[in-house]
């Protein structure tokens, strides 16, 4: 009798039945390994129909796993070549930066917002970079065009950028420098406006301005550019490069000259030829007639109207020596003046500038384009700037009589010396020195 286990051994690696696992084991005398041989063997022989079998149901699986799949995914689409012609790309594509809306109140990135009525709760760096609310035309740019052919003045137009530290510096350094305050409220209208909001942007395409800050000077009338200023500029150089369009408006046929790329500086003899230009051979009578007049009152200290004109003094105010001083000094004027003498003494008489809180910067150009400028107390007489120019103008020192007057268009002279810088209104301002003759 075959062992159990033995048979168990024979199906499993066969696959056949207990039967024929007996009937393999008998024949070979329970040799189970001489047993399988002869399994398979006999298995081979009859051709293996049971193989054929499987490897058809294999197949038939397959197929059956394989048409769901074939339903399911549909076939790749063909590769095609195509190019895109007509209306839809009439030329180059251009990308342009979307404006994005930043209120023009947000005047940089060092203060936060607050309603116009709101005051700073102190004098911070936020409020020492806020623009010049006192001075900007709060309006649109047509606006401040037509506001500034009005009143017949230059609009200046001040393009900001809050990322760059120089703008702020305009409005900490420049705008609020109290000279140029004064300059530009009384002779332009001052439009500003920050990069990022719709109409800088098309002001910077318009005027083509790549570099920002900058300050354009424009004809009201037709919107020309006149000059462009990059960069920060400090306020003693933004009022000399405004000093040309103080002796033009734009309806002066001679304002065309101002589009100049340079600033021309003139010839020290070309400012006396240029005066008719400015003004009719009448009017510079009258002023010469006029300063003339102020200038005789003066003549009982000892000096002749000629050695005042050329701002001489008595070198001795007070004692016994001052007539005889001021009547030698009547006696040269007939005569040849030294003209450095003259000058020495006017830089003796200045007095010694300061800069405390009750002091003021005064500007004063020259006729030959040059530029003058002093720090004087605000009680100080107009005398001190005669003085101030006749030591530093040769012509002045040699005699030629001259006169201050304010740098504004069809501004009357300064004839009263005696009153002070606050008075006549001097003080943090731009005077212009102009010859009487």
């Amino acid at each position: 009798m075959v062992d159990s286990e033995v048979i168990a051994s024979f199906c499993g690696v066969t696959g056949a039945d207990s039967d024929v696992a007996i009937q393999m084991l008998e024949a070979t005398n329970g040799d189970l390994e001489s047993a399988i041989n002869f399994y398979f063997a006999a298995e081979g022989a009859a051709g293996g129909p049971d193989r054929d079998d499987d490897e058809a149901l294999a197949r038939r699986l397959q197929q059956e796993a394989n048409e769901p799949l074939e339903d399911a995914v549909r076939a790749p689409m063909p590769v095609v070549n195509q190019r895109l012609v007509g209306d839809l790309l009439p030329g180059p594509i251009q990308t342009r930066r979307r404006a994005v809306p930043i209120p023009q109140s947000v005047a940089n990135t060092f203060r936060e917002s607050m309603d116009a009525s709101e005051q700073p709760s102190s004098g911070g760096l936020a409020a020492s970079f806020e623009p010049p609310r006192e001075l900007l035309f709060h309006g649109s740019f047509e606006d401040a065009k037509e506001s500034a052919a009005s009143k017949e003045q230059w609009l200046l137009l001040n393009l900001q950028a809050a990322d760059q530290f120089a703008s702020h510096q305009l409005n900490r350094d420049t705008w609020r420098d109290p000279m140029i305050s004064g300059l530009v409220s009384q002779n332009f209208v001052l439009f500003q406006v920050y990069q990022g909001v719709e109409e800088a942007e098309v002001l910077c395409g318009v005027y083509r301005v790549s570099k920002l800050p900058c300050i354009l000077a424009i004809d009201p009338a037709t919107g020309a550019l006149m000059r462009q200023w990059a960069g920060f500029l400090p306020p003693d150089r933004l009022a000399e490069e405004l000093m040309p369009f103080l002796e033009h408006t734009f309806l002066d046929p001679g304002a065309s000259a101002l589009a100049a790329n340079r600033r021309r500086r003139a010839a020290p003899s070309a400012p006396a030829g240029s005066l008719p230009r400015a003004g009719a051979a009448s009017e510079d009578a009258e002023l010469a007639a006029a300063i003339a007049a102020s200038l005789e009152p003066k003549a009982e200290s000892g000096l002749t109207s000629a050695g005042r004109a050329a701002g001489a003094a008595p070198a001795q105010p007070s004692g016994s020596d001052a007539p005889p001083a001021a009547a030698a000094r009547g006696e040269a004027a007939a005569g040849p003046i030294p003209a450095a003498a003259v000058a020495a003494e006017a830089a003796a008489r200045l007095p010694v500038e300061t800069s405390g809180p009750g002091s003021c910067r005064v500007a004063v150009r020259c006729p030959d384009g040059s530029r003058l400028q002093r720090r004087f107390e605000q009680t100080a007489p107009l005398e001190t700037l005669r003085d101030l120019c006749i030591a530093s103008c040769p012509e002045a020192a040699a005699g030629r009589p001259f006169f201050l007057a304010p740098s504004f268009p069809g501004a009357q002279p300064l004839l009263d010396m005696a009153a002070d810088l606050t008075t006549s209104g001097a003080a943090d301002s731009m005077l212009v020195m102009k010859w009487a003759e």
